[in-house]
């Protein structure tokens, strides 16, 4: 059944439908897919992402998106925001190709664990009243899986789904790769992946 990416990743996980092993590798390599086409033409960008313009389908890994997006919109969007990379939300950038790889980690993370990278404990306990404020919050904040910082860590008992995929996922790589794409990639978008690099890893 085809699903919005803002109601499977925001749905409880008692109710969540869950991808089998075939069809999470599916829908990864579908989402590579999608930003490669786009960026073929290097003077193309995904640009900022709507999640309720996203569409999954957890039964067969197919990844659908809306075209007809108000980007501008986008831009004052809080949910929108947390899928922006720090350049683009303390605008110290235009929208690029690097922006573009941040984004792509973040949906391929999401949709391997359930969860945001930066939706931990620390995050979750500050009040977002604005648009202004997200930015600030997701700009700096401390990947949820940083192995030398614990301030943004998962709560088992909030988030068992997230922290049992991370624990038990067995492809060491990919799991570096999140952790250097979120860390050191941050700052430097020399640490992020290519497309190609991930579909390598999974």
């Amino acid at each position: 059944m085809k699903l919005e990416l803002y109601n499977w990743i925001y749905q409880m996980d008692l109710y969540r439908e869950h991808f089998s092993n075939d069809a999470l590798k599916t829908i990864m390599l579908n989402t590579i897919s999608f930003y490669e086409t786009v960026h073929i033409n290097e003077a193309h960008l995904v640009g900022p992402i709507d999640l309720h313009e996203l569409f999954v389908n957890p039964e067969n890994g197919h990844f659908e998106v809306n075209a007809n997006i108000d980007r501008n919109a986008l831009m004052q969007d809080i949910d929108s925001i947390k899928f922006m990379p720090p350049e683009i939300l303390n605008m110290q950038s235009r929208w690029n190709l690097d922006a573009d790889k941040f984004v792509l980690a973040e949906l391929l993370f999401v949709l391997r664990y359930c969860k945001h990278p930066y939706d931990g404990r620390y995050v979750l306990e500050q009040p977002i009243t604005d648009v202004n404020t997200a930015r600030h919050l997701y700009s700096s904040c401390k990947f949820i899986f940083d192995p030398n910082d614990s301030i943004n860590s998962l709560d088992y008992y909030t988030d068992p789904v997230a922290i049992d995929s991370w624990k038990h996922d067995e492809n060491s790589k990919l799991k570096d790769a999140f952790i250097q794409t979120f860390t050191q990639g941050m700052s430097d978008t020399g640490a992020r992946l290519s497309d190609s690099e991930w579909v390598q890893l999974i």
